[in-house]
């Protein structure tokens, strides 16, 4: 291999450090990387990045104990109970409860969102056997879809046609 195809290492090394085998090591900062045969790609050395024995960690204080993730304040929101009041009378409900019975009466009311929202819920959540009771059938019937697009095909041809016949 010439001297012009030889590519100059990705990291300089900053200070002397012993190793031991035949790979090049070279440093940045405290981690280390080994320049394998392919001069392009690092690989980290295990264990670079841990804490050494004795050393203060970087983040004294930490996670607060009892702090909470983003799931976990999600879920407690959503089963917290609120009073819904109800044409029967009031109700405590799951806060999820209260926001699916909502959207129910939304799509009842006429909204389409709403009326999406719930179908997809529901093809969700129930299982098929039960949709098919219920007399909900699937969303696209593959021989009604077959039906559309020859119709739609039809219809292409027939004003290319046209278009022939009124250009000549």
């Amino acid at each position: 291999m010439d001297h012009s195809q030889i590519r100059p290492p990705v990291r300089v090394r900053r200070r002397p450090m012993p190793h031991s085998g035949s790979a090049d090591h070279s440093t940045s900062g405290d981690r280390l990387f080994v320049q394998s045969a392919d001069p392009g790609r690092k690989k980290r050395l295990p264990n670079s990045g841990s804490f050494k024995k004795g050393q203060p960690s970087p983040n004294p204080n930490g996670r607060p104990k009892g702090a909470k993730g983003k799931k976990a304040l999600t879920r407690k929101i959503l089963l917290e109970r609120v009073t819904v009041r109800l044409p029967n009378g009031s109700k405590k409900l799951s806060v999820f409860e209260a926001l699916l019975l909502k959207e129910r009466d939304l799509a009842f009311s006429g909204d389409w969102r709403a009326r999406k929202t719930i179908l997809e819920l529901g093809r969700w959540a129930l299982p098929d056997d039960l949709l098919e009771e219920a007399g909900v059938g699937p969303i696209s019937d593959p021989e009604t879809d077959r039906a559309i697009v020859e119709w739609f095909q039809e219809e292409v041809r027939q004003k290319e046609r046209q278009k022939r016949k009124g250009g000549k």
